[in-house]
């Protein structure tokens, strides 16, 4: 065998070893990319998105999915909710004590008034644009002492508001105690579930 008709062999077997190399590659990548989300709450603070549930409601015109190992689901107020197991709230304004604490609630609704008064109000100036997979708009925060509401108001392309969703919230400011809860979502883990479960909103007629 002449010395080029070695070469071409050895680059023939070179260019065979390397793409197979790039066929593992990119098979092992789109297996990466057909895995669902898994996320530990505990470090990063997102969670698995496979098995989730799901939640349509006809008359306010939308389905949502969500974690029900997390979040508990009231169909008669549209919400969902992370109740502790053993944090309580107290009343600012005599002691009594509220019952069990909610770190974070997610209501929805689909009368947007609310939305048209805060950006007419006090709050007009505040609005900050969101815009996830099929909603967006302007969202609208208040509170104080580790406590409060994010509102998101869901605009249609004519810049008009059609759905509110409010996020009620608890931070680690609001109590010392609230941190040491083992069950706790802090606020970074409060915001990547937000997002995630807004990410799979859709609107049905």
């Amino acid at each position: 065998m002449t010395l080029p008709e070695k070469n071409i062999l050895n680059w023939t077997a070179l260019l065979i070893i390397a793409s197979f190399g790039i066929g593992v590659s990119l098979w092992a990548y789109f297996q990466i990319l057909a895995l669902p989300i898994v996320i530990d709450l505990e470090t990063t603070g997102t969670i698995y998105q496979d098995n989730w549930s799901a939640y349509r409601n006809e008359k306010e015109g939308f389905e949502i999915q969500y974690p029900a190992d997390i979040l508990q689901l009231s169909k008669a107020q549209n919400t969902l909710s992370h109740t502790l197991e053993n944090f309580h709230k107290y009343s600012l304004k005599d002691g009594s004590d509220l019952g069990l604490a909610k770190d974070i609630s997610l209501t929805f609704k689909k009368d947007a008034q609310q939305c048209d008064e805060m950006a007419q109000g006090i709050l007009k100036d505040s609005g900050q644009v969101f815009k996830l997979k099929n909603i967006q708009g302007l969202k609208y925060e208040m509170g104080a002492e580790g406590e409060g509401i994010i509102f998101y108001c869901a605009q249609n392309q004519n810049k008009k508001n059609i759905f509110l969703i409010e996020r009620n919230f608890l931070l680690e400011t609001y109590s010392t105690e609230l941190p040491k809860q083992k069950d706790f979502l802090n606020n970074t883990q409060q915001e990547n579930l937000t997002n995630q479960i807004l990410t799979t909103f859709n609107f049905i007629k």
